[in-house]
């Protein structure tokens, strides 16, 4: 279905395909499976219930106060979110997600990019192994696959742990902080490795 200018979308018990309006929405919704922008700025928040989604096209994705997980769509997704518990990357296309200002803990898997903001972000990654490009976020976890970790261009103070290749990127000062569960580390480019604790 084809939706625009509606507050609040409440799917059914069957299998919801919406898309919303080119004019740009802001839009709750709750119990929707696919949800896909397009041209317009899509702001959308979740309802605080359960929600398991896939989305493209959305700018904005704001989760419940229950456990959200959201599939990204093929084309490759630029969004800020906020308060999503599990982000999951298509593959073919490249994510870029900045996490909102209030912070949070996301488990990232399959993102290409994630970038945080002003509040405390806790990124883990997933037990596939991943290569996360990352700036500003406080603490990265990596899990039991290969985990090679790029820095962005900011410059940026972060606790490790469980990451096997660390990359810098040179254009500014990183500080980095291993954290206690111990491991073997690959760093490049780093200016200040802090020590472990």
């Amino acid at each position: 279905a084809l939706v625009s200018a509606i507050d609040i979308l409440i799917g059914g018990t069957g299998t919801d395909v919406v898309t919303l309006g080119t004019a740009g929405n802001t839009v709750l919704v709750r119990g929707i499976e696919t949800l896909a922008g397009l041209t317009g700025t899509d702001v959308v928040t979740l309802g605080n219930t359960f929600n398991s989604l896939l989305v493209s096209g959305i700018e904005t994705l704001t989760g419940g106060t229950a456990t959200d997980i959201v599939n990204l769509g093929t084309a490759g997704n630029t969004m800020v979110v906020s308060g999503i518990e599990t982000l999951i990357g298509n593959g073919s296309g490249t994510d870029i997600i900045t996490i909102g200002t209030a912070g949070g803990t996301l488990l990232a898997l399959g993102i290409e990019t994630v970038i945080g903001g002003t509040g405390l972000e806790i990124i883990f990654t997933g037990t596939a192994g991943s290569a996360l490009t990352v700036s500003g976020a406080d603490f990265v976890i990596g899990n039991t696959g290969t985990d090679v970790l790029t820095l962005g261009s900011a410059g940026n103070t972060t606790t490790i742990r469980g990451i096997e290749t660390l990359i810098g990127n040179g254009s500014g000062t990183d500080i980095i902080t291993i954290g206690t569960a111990g491991g073997t580390l690959l760093a490049l480019g780093i200016e200040t490795p802090a020590a472990t604790r």
